[in-house]
């Protein structure tokens, strides 16, 4: 694996592009093939000691993405957490206890997430991902952001509470699951002023012009 294919300006996650400041750094720490893949060997594009190490603890998961953003001097000083739940286009329904227990299951990756870095900043084959983590875990100011793209509607929008319903429902569970860690917490839902963060997102594959 080439541990510079999960780190750059641009990371994809889900259907979407994350372009992060210039002075970010950014990488996709976990993620499936086709978000298909059931097997931690099929994290192609997660971090290597995510994948052939930490992974295979079958209670351990990841975040999608993190973001580590410098002061004025180039030290460390915000580390961003970020999970991204895609909800535009589904080809099956979401099982109403996926949704109810979205924030704890993004609280207990935030958490997995951390133990890994700690692991990888010491044992990590990998020199990026060793740098990252002494980096992150260095910085004095944390953030988790759970990033929604919500359901458009259609013939499962009785699944979905109302986009402000289930953000607000999220951010009070991860107020409770993360009270001791310290972090400041945020549920962006698509299409919202992006003011604030280090990033902006797009669509991995915007629709074409007609015409």
């Amino acid at each position: 694996m080439n541990a510079k294919a999960v780190f750059g300006p641009r990371i994809h996650v889900e259907k979407l592009v994350f372009s992060v400041t210039p002075d970010a750094r950014a990488t996709k720490f976990d993620a499936f093939v086709e978000h298909s893949a059931p097997s931690p060997a099929s994290r192609t594009d997660a971090w290597n000691h995510y994948r052939q190490g930490w992974a295979q603890r079958a209670d351990k998961r990841g975040v999608d993405l993190l973001v580590l953003v410098p002061d004025a001097s180039g030290v460390p000083r915000d580390h961003w957490f970020v999970e991204v739940k895609d909800f535009r286009v589904i080809t099956t329904p979401p099982r109403p206890s996926n949704l109810t227990k979205l924030g704890a299951t993004v609280a207990q990756k935030v958490l997995d997430t951390h133990a890994c870095l700690q692991d990888a900043a010491a044992h990590a084959s990998v020199p990026e991902e060793a740098q990252f983590s002494q980096d992150a875990l260095a910085a004095p100011s944390t953030h988790v952001v759970l990033h929604i793209e919500t359901y458009p509607g259609g013939e499962h929008s009785r699944l979905f509470p109302a986009p402000a319903v289930l953000a607000a429902n999220v951010k009070g569970t991860l107020a409770r699951e993360l009270f001791a860690f310290g972090a400041t917490l945020r549920v962006c839902l698509g299409g919202s002023d992006m003011r604030g963060y280090p990033w902006a997102v797009e669509d991995a594959h915007p629709p074409s012009a007609s015409g």
